[in-house]
């Protein structure tokens, strides 16, 4: 598949461009999953994602050209109204996917800060968007597809975040870009915690699979993490009962502060790769879960770590977000396909960490 086609010629060849790319929108009917909106997407390039309209303008399932990247948790989908935010609940609620957005104002576990309850990885994700749109139009030869959407976190005499949030492909591309603003309309200072917590699955994950990246540090968040330290990249085949492991890596960065990251399964011979700005994102935490049944791993730049809200703050990792303040973050998804593909990842990787 070409990545650059003329318009004009396409053209000649279909009868409408939904032959080959589209986002269409649907209403789930099943289980849990009952009422929540959906849009699916398929780029023409082999990629095809699910994007949730009625959580958090959130990815669920994406694939690459037919195989599975991402992986799903065994609740599955459920829709808002099952949200239940209280301690222990939250395992019920996340379906995982690709993307699922964790804060505003807790990302961590479940615990109370100057009074207030905050659930597990906060409310953002498991909120409607509103003022959903999906555009679908060409830009000179280039034949783009727009999700875009707002997602409110507010309380009466509390908070005012508006997490405002595009999602872009273009025909034949291999790349998703996700574009979020977060804006504090509120009139007093909030605390500001944000979490792109991306989950890939198998059969991208797998023996077979490889973390490349490069970093200066890793901080293991506990004794079972600091046991694993030494094997942070590579992947055996699922354990029963293995319990998860949590990294904190302090990655590398090109002079503009972007960073680049992924998995590349060297059996099956695709890959995804991860970039995005370190500035409003210098933390990236990974999630190693190679628990039979749970079998993920979760690769996810923050603006925090995944300690209490009251202990980001004590160790001086607790941002804030001011009256109307703006912070705009950028992060790019791209499926990496055959050697060259690879190889030429792999190198950009390794550079990092000699700039």
């Amino acid at each position: 598949m070409k990545e650059k086609v003329q318009k004009e010629d396409l053209l000649r060849r279909i009868g409408n461009i939904s032959q080959l790319a589209y986002a269409r929108r649907s209403r789930m009917e099943d289980g849990t999953a009952d009422g929540c909106k959906v849009i699916t997407v398929a780029n023409g390039g082999g990629l095809a994602y699910t994007v949730i309209e009625g959580k958090g303008l959130n990815l669920l399932n994406f694939s690459y050209r037919g195989t599975n990247l991402s992986f799903i948790s065994k609740p599955g989908l459920a829709a808002p109204a099952f949200f239940n935010p209280h301690n222990q609940e939250f395992p019920r609620n996340f379906q995982a996917g690709m993307l699922f957005t964790c804060g505003l104002l807790n990302v961590g576990p479940a615990s109370i800060d100057e009074g207030m309850e905050l659930s597990q990885h906060g409310r953002i994700g498991q909120l409607p968007a509103e003022n959903v749109s999906i555009n679908t139009d060409w830009e000179g030869d280039d034949y783009f597809i727009r999700i875009s959407g707002e997602v409110r976190e507010a309380a009466l005499y509390r908070e005012n975040l508006l997490l405002k949030r595009s999602i872009v492909t273009k025909y034949g591309s291999k790349t998703v870009t996700l574009h979020d603003i977060v804006e504090n309309q509120g009139f007093e200072p909030q605390p500001f915690m944000v979490l792109y917590h991306i989950n890939i699955g198998y059969p991208l994950l797998d023996e077979a699979a490889r973390l490349i990246i490069s970093d200066k540090g890793v901080i293991a968040h506990d004794a079972i993490s600091e046991n694993g330290k030494d094997k942070i990249a590579e992947f055996c085949a699922p354990i029963d009962n293995c319990p998860e492991q949590l990294f904190c890596h302090d990655v590398c960065h090109d002079s503009s502060g972007r960073t680049l990251l992924g998995l590349i399964n060297d059996e099956l011979g695709i890959g995804l790769a991860i970039q995005y700005d370190t500035g409003p994102l210098p933390y990236l935490v990974e999630w190693k879960s190679m628990r039979s049944g749970d079998y993920a791993l979760g690769i996810e730049p923050a603006n925090c770590t995944v300690n209490t809200r009251a202990k980001e703050r004590e160790m001086g990792t607790l941002q804030t977000i001011r009256p109307f303040e703006k912070v705009a973050i950028n992060l790019e998804l791209t499926a990496l396909d055959g050697p060259d593909e690879i190889s030429n990842f792999e190198a950009r990787v390794k550079a990092l960490g000699q700039t």
